[in-house]
């Protein structure tokens, strides 16, 4: 090495991250801001949380709001903790909805990938990108850094994805991968060909359930790199997975089904329909079976009633059943929706835990919401687009607002009681770019979005400002979302 060169090369200097920042100037900072900007902070990691709540910085901004509105949902000096939280949560709640409902767009995008990139993620701040080219990349939510990478072990595709505090969980190809998101960073792998042609993984620690082109569910224990269960669950490729902490597994399918399994129930281990009872194969067959009495499905705690199956012929232009039985404890909703005679394909799904309204979207554009404690019928039904919706997503303990999108590049806001679309977002590619900036990816570009009309004619309007959303996922008044190209966009909603 020449010695010249050496000496003039500059020392490498140690990165400083936000971890140095002391607890006391943490709360310093966080002493500046906003209910929803400490809920948001709340929710980037634990020590933040722990700043958050040891200083009782949340219970301090309720208090003041409350002082400065007489007709506050209770009084601050005999409100409990409980009760101020709960409020608390309400207040960030409502403020999400009217942002999304009635607030101005900004709409910042970049170019993240060299090729299409059609998944994303976002939680804790933090945006995780991927399918399309054989890496990964983390994202701040705020300032739209690249913080991280994460290459493929192989030539295999990326086909799915999520992550959490530690981790990043892939499904490459035929096996599961999992990151270490830590500095001594090192992959795990299940062994080759595990799944015969897998669509789509969702996760919940231990296991990953991965749904197959052969109407399979496999819940693979990612630690122990074993398939622990298989499940057949429809007779169609399964198009789109939701998986929960209390250990429910719901898939919908190509040819319009949904079903539910409980793996918290014994009797489901290692569970396949294919050596289940007669009686209970024929539900999931062409010929099912009329059952009249309501059925208990463990897991769940309440009677569903089923009914039969309506006649599948042509006469019959939207046949529509639920089915339920007790062995082996799978329940299945199909609502197979028909037009021009074919059967619609689920492509989305989305169950909020804290109201139990499961939601799925088709490739027909109706969006659907069933009341998994007491209906047997969907809650409502609504054709919020004239094609495929591909993805929907909705605040983690929001209960009010529904995000969806799809093929059309419309970004609809959707009531989760009623159905009813009360906001229509496009990008306004007429705004002017009020700022750009620049970064090791490329320009970070600030537009404007746009609200349509109710009664607005999205078909003439030109698809530079609307390309299909392939996937989004929803945080605190923001919306990420990813349209199969080179662009990720995040959109602010400012009430």
């Amino acid at each position: 090495m020449d010695p010249k060169a050496s000496a003039l090369r500059r020392p490498t200097k140690k990165r400083t991250t936000i971890q140095a920042l002391s607890l006391d100037i943490l709360s310093i900072i966080f002493s500046f801001f906003d209910i929803v900007q400490l809920i948001q902070c709340s929710a980037v990691c634990k020590s933040w949380r722990t700043v958050v709540d040891k200083v009782k910085l949340l219970q301090l901004q309720y208090h003041k709001e409350q002082e400065s509105d007489s007709s506050g949902i209770c009084d601050a000096s005999t409100c409990g903790e409980r009760s101020w939280k709960r409020d608390l949560e309400q207040i960030g709640m409502d403020r999400h909805r009217r942002s999304l409902q009635e607030g101005s767009i900004a709409v910042c995008q970049w170019k993240g990938h060299s090729v299409g990139v059609d998944q994303c993620r976002m939680k804790m701040g933090l945006i995780l990108t991927g399918v399309g080219d054989k890496v990964m990349r983390l994202w701040s939510a705020e300032s739209y850094k690249c913080l991280d990478e994460y290459s493929l072990p192989d030539r295999a595709p990326l086909i799915d994805f999520d992550f959490d505090e530690s981790k990043v969980v892939g499904l490459v190809g035929t096996r599961l991968s999992i990151w270490r998101r830590d500095a001594a960073r090192n992959i795990i792998s299940s062994r080759e060909s595990l799944f015969t042609k897998a669509l789509c993984m969702r996760y919940v620690d231990p296991e990953a359930a991965v749904g197959c082109e052969d109407g399979k569910v496999r819940v693979y224990d990612m630690y122990s790199r074993k398939c622990s269960r298989i499940i057949k669950m429809h007779q169609g490729p399964v198009t789109c997975l939701s998986f929960n902490d209390d250990q429910l597994v719901i898939s919908g399918s190509s040819l319009g089904s949904i079903s539910i399994s409980d793996l918290s129930s014994d009797q489901r281990a290692n569970s396949d329909l294919s050596h289940a009872p007669e009686a209970s194969r024929q539900v999931m067959m062409t010929d099912l079976l009329p059952y009249k009495s309501a059925l208990s499905l463990p897991g769940l705690g309440t009677n569903l009633t089923p009914v039969p199956k309506l006649n599948n012929s042509s006469t019959n232009p939207c046949p529509n059943y639920l089915v339920a039985y007790a062995m082996p404890y799978l329940i299945v909703f199909h609502y197979c929706c028909f037009h021009r005679n074919k059967t619609c394909e689920i492509r989305s799904l989305c169950l909020n835990p804290w109201s139990h309204y499961l939601f799925a979207g088709s490739s027909a554009g109706s969006a659907y919401c069933w009341d998994l404690r007491a209906t047997n019928k969907p809650l409502w039904e609504t054709r919020v687009s004239p094609n495929v919706l591909y993805t929907m997503h909705h605040l983690r303990s929001d209960t009010s607002a529904l995000v969806i999108g799809g093929i059309d590049g419309v970004l609809r806001v959707v009531d989760q009681d009623t159905g009813e679309v009360f906001s229509r977002c496009i990008l306004d590619e007429s705004s002017s770019v009020s700022n750009r900036s620049k970064d090791a990816h490329g320009v970070i570009e600030r537009k404007k979005g746009k609200r349509l009309p109710e009664d607005a004619r999205i078909d003439l309007m030109p698809k530079t400002h609307r390309p299909p959303i392939t996937c989004l996922a929803v945080g605190m008044e923001k919306v990420v979302t990813t349209h199969n190209d080179k662009y990720i966009r995040v959109w602010k909603f400012k009430k």
